[in-house]
């Protein structure tokens, strides 16, 4: 497909809407986000979250098509054009482009030379007609609002989320505010006592007062050491308490996320979002609550400065006001460009995360300098946004320095004309300077804390953007259940038979820092029998399903093999049985129950999953065999380790299962810890083991041994692999395409027939 033929001369006429940037959180979500801010500037505010399902955001991101629809299903008259680029001159504004056959961008209008653009990778910029047009590939999609079109929600501000955090800790913020107040009470008693120090004792020569003048000028300093102290301490305490709240509630609502959402994010950038738990927490216990008790003592300082003399009130009054309209004006570019800044520095994050992951990869292939170059355009991107954003800063930050210097100036030279006039005295201008000072200093605070609280609606974008997302239907709330027969097995570890080689004292003590408590422990696990009936399940919910009309019967102890082409569904029917997607038709059954009315602790001590995706972590052998369960005893590790075939390697390794892997168990070979893998799922004693290309590292010798292992713990079996050896002597085989069954049989008789798996095996 080529770009349509364009008339290299074009003057769009000069026309602009504004539209409130939503950036895009996953690299492929472009079209979702370009929807929510066509909905938000029409007046419907609809989380980002809602309009990745509603656009069948997936792997491969979405369609025009796609994203048409789901603007149909809001009540907007959506339609899609090809067009040549003159024809944009007769669009309502905002649209959609297609932008380089990759990429969705919202128009926001043209000027003399520039189209402006919202771009939801990039935020709000501006384009040369010369680069727009190398951009455009020709197709539109128009938006207005319908009959049925109603707006509501609510934009998601950086308020919502302050006040959200505040809820458990209203206390003591309440505290620190009250502390705060007391503050105003020595600013007010210095600028009193210096006003009768001027007109009385130096200018009157009342020589009497001094005493009394110098230690008041004694209580108020010692006033405020006391009170700034107490609200320091608690403000350090409140911080504190909302930064590991916070943090502990992210990490642990992201924990408890479905698999499905780490499939499209970084994992650098998720983690990166940790840390804006402390700047928020920080916001909230410093800067929030001391401009909020500004606010207060801004009124308080005004009504003692109208005392003195309501001119100069209102002079500095004026300059305060002038501040506020200087911060307004840039109010939301410091947002977007915040917001962006965060954007690419996760971005960068994550993309170094990933190739020091698969580093390997790239010195194997030579690719280093263009892994660097990659890297570099990130760094590229994340350098010119925060020059960007500094800008901003500096335009806010000089703002208030400027009017609070030329506000001084202002009310010198005034309150000095009014002294010469006799309007007021020395001492009284002496008190209003000091007031003054006084009352600008929370009002730059506020100014500041503006700018911040800008940059945290960011924050609180980010973390909300998970933080709302749905859980794992595995954590919602269930109701225990009776299953019926076959009953659950209450399954206590079996030690190792005597015909098993003996540990010496040298090789495991039941002493090593590898084991901590080594008593077995008693859980109910199901007996191993799945049923699948009619399963349709797809990545995204726009397009056809991937698996469709899937049936499977797996009694406890029997084994299936599931073959097929690549693509064919293989892996994802393994991770459906194992719970990590949800079909959306049909049903799974263990042990005659559906799964979804099965308590989560059981079915996750029934069902184990090893994949082709190794993923060990630094910590010792135990730990990555155990998944931290300090109560998992050392015989089961063993025997776990045993029948994976990887025990006698750990057992000559230094400090045996207390030796320390590196991250990713790069000191073992690949081989070892995919053998370290499978002795982890075996450690949990599944009843239902699925093995996804599980020992595809091992030879032939090493994998017979294991899958004989396996047999005889007696536990249910889904096999998929592509290696004869290891599906042959499977109770039964499913040859699958396309998401169907296409087979089924034993090897026997399936190699008997002239159909797919007579030519897999062939082939």
């Amino acid at each position: 497909m080529t770009p349509p033929s364009r008339d290299p001369v074009w003057s769009p006429p000069r026309r602009r809407v504004r539209v409130s940037s939503v950036l895009q959180m996953e690299a492929v979500e472009c079209g979702a986000a370009c929807l929510a801010m066509i909905l938000g500037y029409h007046g419907r505010h609809e989380p980002l979250e809602t309009l990745r399902y509603a656009c069948g955001v997936s792997r491969d991101g979405t369609s025009a098509a796609n994203v048409l629809r789901a603007a149909r299903g809001f009540g907007l008259v959506a339609k899609g054009f090809s067009v040549e680029l003159q024809a944009l001159n007769d669009f309502t504004l905002p649209f959609m482009v297609f932008s380089g056959f990759n990429h969705f961008i919202v128009v926001e209008g043209f000027g003399r030379d520039r189209v402006y653009l919202n771009d939801p990778a990039a935020g709000r910029r501006s384009v040369a007609f010369e680069e727009f047009d190398r951009l455009f590939t020709g197709i539109v999609l128009t938006f207005e609002p319908g009959p049925e079109f109603r707006p509501g929600g609510h934009r998601p501000s950086a308020r919502d989320g302050l006040l959200r955090r505040l809820d458990s800790n209203r206390k003591a913020f309440a505290f620190i505010i009250l502390s705060s107040l007391g503050l105003i009470l020595p600013g007010i008693l210095v600028p009193a006592l210096t006003r009768i120090f001027v007109d009385y004792y130096l200018i009157q020569g009342v020589k009497d007062w001094l005493k009394a003048i110098v230690a008041g000028l004694i209580f108020a300093a010692l006033l405020r050491a006391l009170l700034f102290w107490l609200r320091q301490h608690y403000l350090l305490r409140l911080q504190t308490r909302l930064a590991l709240n916070g943090s502990c509630a992210f990490f642990w609502h992201l924990l408890r996320l479905p698999a499905r959402f780490f499939g499209q994010r970084y994992a650098g950038d998720i983690a990166a979002r940790l840390s804006l738990n402390d700047r928020i927490a920080g916001l909230i216990a410093g800067d929030l609550a001391i401009a909020v008790v500004g606010l207060v003592t801004m009124v308080a300082y005004a009504g003692a400065m109208a005392g003195y003399d309501p001119v100069l009130t209102g002079l500095a009054v004026l300059f305060a006001l002038l501040n506020l309209g200087a911060f307004i004006a840039v109010a939301r570019d410091l947002a977007e460009s915040a917001q962006k800044q965060l954007l690419n520095e996760g971005r960068l994050l994550g993309v170094a995360t990933q190739g020091l992951q698969m580093i390997e990869s790239i010195k194997a292939a030579g690719a280093e300098d263009l892994f660097f170059s990659r890297w570099a355009g990130y760094l590229a991107k994340a350098v010119n946004t925060e020059q960007e954003l500094s800008r901003v800063r500096l335009k806010l930050g000089s703002s208030p320095t400027l009017l609070a210097m030329l506000g001084s100036a202002t009310i010198l030279v005034v309150g000095g004309q009014r002294v010469m006039t006799g309007a007021i005295t020395i001492g009284t201008l002496v008190a209003f300077q000091s007031l003054m000072t006084s009352f600008t200093a929370p009002l730059i605070d506020l100014v500041r804390l503006g700018g911040q609280l800008q940059e945290v609606g960011a924050d609180i974008i980010r973390l909300d953007d998970i933080e709302s997302h749905d859980l794992d239907p595995d954590f919602a709330t269930s109701v225990p259940v009776s299953l019926p027969q076959p009953q659950p097995q209450d399954i206590e570890v079996t030690p190792p038979s005597p015909a098993d080689k003996p540990l010496s004292a040298t090789a495991i003590s039941a002493r090593s820092p590898a084991f901590s408590q080594p008593e077995a422990k008693v859980v109910s696990r199901l007996s191993g029998r799945v049923q699948i009936r009619n399963l349709t399940f797809g990545h995204v919910p726009t397009d056809a399903p991937l698996v469709q009309g899937f049936h499977l019967d797996l009694e406890p102890g029997r084994r299936i093999a599931l073959v097929g082409p690549s693509g064919s569904g293989k892996s994802t029917i393994g991770k459906l049985i194992a719970g990590l997607y949800r079909p959306w038709d049909g049903e799974i059954l263990f042990d005659g129950l559906p799964m979804s009315r099965i308590p989560r602790v059981m079915l996750r001590n029934s069902v184990a999953l090893v994949d082709q995706d190794i993923v060990l972590f630094t910590g010792s052998v135990a730990d990555n065999i155990a998944l931290w369960d300090q109560t998992m005893p050392e015989d089961r590790i063993v025997l776990a380790s045993r029948d994976a075939r990887i025990h006698d390697e750990i057992a000559v390794r230094p400090d045996n299962y207390a030796f320390e892997l590196t991250e990713g168990g790069n000191n073992f070979s690949g081989g070892q810890r995919q053998r370290i893998e499978l002795a982890r799922a075996l450690a949990a004693e599944p009843t239902v083991l699925i093995l996804d290309e599980a020992t595809s590292a091992l030879d032939t010798t090493s994998e017979k041994q294991i899958i004989d292992n396996v047999r005889r713990r007696g536990c249910s079996c889904v096999i998929i692999a592509h290696r004869l050896s290891t599906i042959r002597d499977c109770d039964e085989i499913l040859v699958l395409e396309r998401g169907s069954v296409v087979e089924r049989g034993t090897h026997q008789d399936l190699l008997a027939g002239n159909g797919v798996y007579r030519r897999l095996v062939e082939s």
